[in-house]
């Protein structure tokens, strides 16, 4: 039950940490970033915005078709704790390699 917990929650995670990274982040776009298919990638940001993790926002110019992501403020708190986890993770194991020298 654990591992599964922590898989999704990477999953999720990965997802966030894609929109984090460019300025306007598309469903198209995110999904190219993470290399999976667009349909994919509408159910799991279907699922993140359920959870409300993401929202969507139409385009300015009035084509509903265009639709931006962003992390909500519950998102952008769990991308936050998944940067802070895998720096101390880094950290761990930078520290383990120097004791093998």
């Amino acid at each position: 039950q654990r591992q599964m917990c922590i898989r999704d929650s990477y999953k999720d995670w990965r997802i966030l940490n894609a929109i984090n990274q460019v300025e306007l982040a598309s469903p198209h776009l995110i999904s190219q970033k993470l290399g999976i298919a667009p349909s994919s990638a509408t159910r799991k940001l279907d699922t993140l915005e359920i959870k409300r993790l993401i929202e969507r926002h139409h385009a300015d110019d009035g084509d509903r078709r265009r639709v931006y992501l962003t992390c909500s403020e519950k998102g952008q708190t769990l991308w936050r704790k998944g940067l802070e986890e895998a720096n101390r993770l880094e950290e761990t194991h930078l520290e383990n390699i120097s004791y093998l020298y």
